[in-house]
């Protein structure tokens, strides 16, 4: 089961932190993982088919031990798992472009959608997914340069790259409103220069992947 090898890839990544730095990981414990009040709190909220999932335990100020977990099973296409980091009633809307004008795509069923060239969205080089988490400000797009970026890697940003941008007031869409309410519930932006910009919300006490942007930069 995909779940139980994503757990067992996270028991042995810890296990193999040397022992000198296990004071400081104690002392950190409280803020890396959920209190066991937590848990039963959340656990109420949980229907039985869900709660063998692995992103349903990460409070507000978990989100570096979420990063890790969101990235190994996006590594690993763990349709399931990652679907259950998509909210039940907004979608994961994905903004990609296959015209002059970028449009926003709302799913539900991350295994299901396709890029604009009928590409999986999973046909990336799974060797540039970053597991750790690296706090940074965000890379500029300079079309000017040869990578198109003015740093390459993945960073992870407490800005609201969307909402600065105004994408969704660009765009226009028919439910604009809506859109704007979620864009305004993103805490956290992770922008990977190989692949795409991932935000997430975080809304009635879970993260969720909310927007997702897989164009690619200097493009027509």
């Amino acid at each position: 089961m995909r779940l139980i090898a994503l757990f067992v890839f996270l028991g042995l990544f810890f296990a193999c932190t040397p022992k000198s730095n296990e004071k400081n990981l104690n002392a950190n414990k409280k803020t890396q993982t959920p209190t066991a009040n937590q848990h039963k709190t959340q656990a109420k909220e949980l229907s039985p088919e869900d709660e063998d999932l692995p992103f349903l335990y990460f409070g507000e100020q978990d989100f570096k031990d979420f990063y890790t977990a969101f990235f190994v099973a996006f590594s690993q296409k763990d349709y399931d798992a990652l679907n259950s980091v998509i909210h039940p009633k907004y979608g994961l809307n994905i903004i990609e472009t296959s015209g002059a004008m970028p449009q926003i795509v709302n799913v539900k069923d991350i295994s299901e959608y396709k890029l604009p060239t009928g590409q999986s969205l999973f046909e990336i080089d799974m060797r540039t997914i970053g597991f750790e988490m690296l706090e940074d400000e965000l890379p500029i797009v300079k079309c000017d340069e040869p990578n198109y970026f003015d740093k390459l890697g993945a960073f992870t940003s407490d800005e609201n790259l969307l909402e600065h941008q105004q994408l969704i007031e660009h765009i226009n869409p028919k439910n604009k409103e809506e859109l704007l309410e979620i864009e305004k519930t993103i805490k956290k932006t992770v922008y990977n220069t190989a692949n795409y910009i991932y935000y997430f919300s975080f809304i009635d006490g879970r993260w969720y992947l909310t927007f997702l942007d897989v164009r690619r930069p200097c493009e027509a």
